[in-house]
């Protein structure tokens, strides 16, 4: 694995023909390779080369023209192994493996990733711009393009790929990919528009530079079968050193010494997998002691929601297992698969508990202890979108909590240190790699108390089925490539160290708050109320703006789409909570994981429109046009049937004739498609208690939806990529958009 660099000769010039030509003819000419104490030398010219901090691939594709990187790592390989003098093993008969002979010697240091990183353009020789990547693409996808990719979805050209490819016109993005090449179309970060949905982690850039790190996870192919996972409590499988490196990792972020002693763990993809597991867990633990078959979720609002019917699918699948008796009102049939969870159920703390009716005929208030009660109580530390640390209302038999911010950097109202005292006691825990490293990595893990054996015997059944044949066995690069990251992170320093991973982190969202927190500051119509709380900002109206969905004034005047998040209050009042007034229209949550100068610049716009109520962003509407249109827009909509792409069109022209026919189109389009899709929203998603997995679904993860439908046309809001489409020219485009739009300019 670790090899060599050049220490002379081509180093610089490696595509240099005569310069190779000049080193080739200083090797020998049966081109072996040896090694000797930690040194790999040409046989006749020991100079040449010498055994670094490097890897073989970089020497390996300068010397033979590899074309791609895989190519050179196959040659490097061919290249090492052929000159390692062959061994036998011992028979089996042998108690121990004999070391192979002399002369091998591997005693480079351990650290190639900066070779890696080297060879595919990342880490700390990563050209591209933030949010983008270097790739190359197979020929049939975007005809082999290689070069800057977005993050997300490895669109071409170096800018983020939301939306795809209609996303460059959604957003009024800087390039645009035509006929192979990325042309330039005169937008810059001030006058392009931002999607600021979902929490994509998008700091890369800035923790890379920040840090000097090269993080590489590695998976050597070394083992075969199928894996085995320890799915029951006191079981060890293949994943065995997962939680105690994960024990150390929270440790390392501000845990209490020897707080986790009490508890043990399962792999999972992540923590919304694990949360999901938690509360299937939980429901089958209740439905196997008691008569209850219809759970009910208790959160303090707001809160996060989850698949909660994906919970009671696994639950269900161990129905054999549920408490039949006569006392219970679905005897004799209390073993058929009818558990049910309900929506979660949002509470405002002082107000009486909510009641709902168990198993057995009983209506039992929320923090009821008794065993055929329905309650499940779910948390968040801290919590979404809030970022505030709740304090428990019921007891820990009945609590499961999420912890996939568990992390300094969302503790900003805690001086950036994780609250030790805080903590909740919980039945369970979900952790994740997700926020803060790499949701595309999909590993995380779930927990159980040791003291509660029900529990924990139900949670590992329910893990087991998440991780079956029929779901994809869970992968052992997951849990391996999450203790390489936990480990690479530890190893980067003291948590408050500036260059330490998590120290970079929590500077980098310090100055995404601090940029934000400024520009609303003497705002008259809206306000953050979650001040360095959270991975979220969570934006209130005031008085001017009550009752105007706030969210499309960060659309209609900043140029940013984020969701209103008004069902976050899971049926409590938002008055209760944040003053009188408000209703659901009135926030909108923001998420802070978009690269740092994305912040800056939504900052700046927020300044503009908050600094002079009749100042506009160009190409946007002032507060004052933006008020003036939703308040004309609402009377004039009759038994709330959305206004069609002209009547948007109009009404916007009414308010700001001095924005281009062009710019009140785009608006006009933006808003019919918004509209649309919150509909959408509304009808499919509510029955599950708007789970962010419906939301997102309909919304796109980034920003790809399905088509949705007006006035008898489709109008396709960027679709997703199909190779076809991929290579498809500009004006192709332009005219199957035409085609089926809406709005046919």
């Amino acid at each position: 694995g670790r090899t060599t660099q050049f220490t002379g000769g081509c180093r610089g010039q490696e595509h240099s023909q005569s310069c190779l030509a000049a080193l080739n003819a200083h090797s020998p000419a049966d081109g072996t390779v040896a090694l000797r104490s930690g040194h790999l030398t040409d046989t006749s010219e020991p100079a040449i080369f010498q055994c670094t901090t490097a890897s073989m691939l970089t020497l390996t594709s300068a010397l033979l023209g590899a074309s791609t990187a895989m190519e050179a790592a196959g040659t490097a390989r061919s290249m090492l192994f052929a000159s390692v003098p062959k061994f036998s093993p011992p028979p089996p008969s042998s108690p121990t493996l004999a070391p192979p002979p002399s002369p091998i010697e591997l005693t480079c240091p351990a650290d190639i990733d900066a070779e890696i990183m080297k060879i595919y353009r990342g880490g700390q020789y990563d050209a591209c711009p933030a949010e983008s990547f270097y790739y190359k693409h197979h020929p049939d996808v975007y005809d082999g393009y290689e070069g800057c990719v977005g993050e997300n979805g490895l669109h071409p050209c170096g800018q983020d790929g939301f939306g795809g490819a209609d996303g460059v016109t959604t957003y009024n993005k800087q390039f645009a990919y035509q006929n192979g090449q990325c042309v330039d179309t005169g937008y810059t970060m001030e006058t392009m528009s931002y999607w600021i949905m979902w929490g994509h982690p998008m700091d890369k850039k800035e923790l890379l530079k920040r840090t000097g790190l090269n993080p590489v996870i590695s998976f050597p192919f070394v083992r075969g079968p199928y894996p085995s996972y320890g799915f029951s409590p006191n079981s060890d499988g293949d994943e065995a050193d997962l939680w105690p490196v994960h024990q150390e990792w929270l440790y390392y972020l501000g845990w209490p010494e020897g707080d986790l002693d009490h508890y043990g763990a399962y792999p999972t993809e992540g923590a919304e997998q694990s949360m999901d597991l938690l509360y299937a867990a939980k429901a089958l633990e209740l439905a196997s002691t008691s008569c209850t078959r219809r759970m009910y979720i208790l959160a303090e609002a707001p809160a996060y929601g989850y698949d909660i019917a994906q919970a009671a699918r696994w639950a269900n699948t161990r129905s054999n297992e549920f408490y039949s008796g006569p006392e219970c009102e679905c005897f004799p049939d209390c073993n058929e698969p009818t558990l049910t969870i309900a929506p979660i159920v949002g509470h405002v703390v002082g107000d009486p508990f909510p009641e709902a009716v168990g198993g057995d005929g009983v209506t039992y208030a929320a923090d009821s202890t008794e065993t055929n009660s329905p309650w499940i109580e779910t948390m968040v530390f801290p919590e979404n979108p809030t970022g505030k640390v709740k304090t428990p209302l019921l007891t820990v038999e009945r609590r499961v909590c999420d912890g996939v911010y568990v992390y300094p950097m969302y503790f900003g109202a805690n001086n950036w240190t994780v609250p030790s005292d805080l903590i909740p006691d919980c039945s369970g825990w979900a952790y994740s790699i997700t926020k803060v490293y790499s949701a595309a990595f999909r590993a995380g893990i779930v927990t159980y108390k040791k003291d509660q054996p029900a529990f924990a015997t139900a949670l590992g059944r329910m893990a087991s089925r998440a991780a079956s044949g029929a779901n994809g066995i869970y992968s052992d690069m997951a849990w391996m490539g999450y203790i390489q990251f936990m480990q690479l992170a530890m190893n980067s320093g003291a948590v408050d160290s500036p260059s330490s991973w998590i120290g970079a982190y929590k500077t980098i969202q310090e100055e995404k708050w601090s940029a934000l927190i400024d520009a609303q500051a003497d705002c008259p119509f809206m306000r953050v109320t979650n001040p360095n709380a959270g991975a979220y900002s969570f934006w209130a109206a005031k008085e001017p703006a009550f009752g105007l969905d706030l969210y499309t004034f960060f659309w209609d005047s900043l140029g940013v789409e984020v969701p209103g998040y008004g069902y976050s209050f899971r049926g409590a009042d938002p008055a209760a909570i944040y003053g009188e007034g408000l209703t659901t229209d009135d926030f909108v949550r923001m998420q802070l994981y978009r690269d740092v100068n994305v912040y800056l610049e939504v900052a700046r716009r927020i300044g503009i429109t908050c600094g002079d109520l009749d100042a506009a962003v160009p190409g946007f509407l002032s507060f004052n046009e933006w008020k003036a249109e939703r308040e004309s827009a609402r009377r004039r909509r009759l038994n709330d049937k959305e206004m069609s792409h002209e009547e948007q069109f109009a009404s916007v022209k009414a308010v700001a004739p001095r924005l281009t026919d062009d710019e009140a189109h785009r608006m006009a389009a933006n808003r019919v498609r918004r509209n649309l899709l919150a509909q959408r929203v509304n009808t499919e998603c509510a029955k599950d208690g708007f789970a962010q997995s419906c939301v997102m679904e309909v919304y796109g993860r980034n920003g790809n939806d399905t088509p949705v439908k007006q006035g008898g046309k489709q109008a396709y809001v960027a679709r997703k990529k199909t190779v076809q489409r991929r290579k498809m020219t500009h004006q192709e485009r332009i005219k199957l958009l035409s085609e089926h739009s809406v709005h046919p300019k």
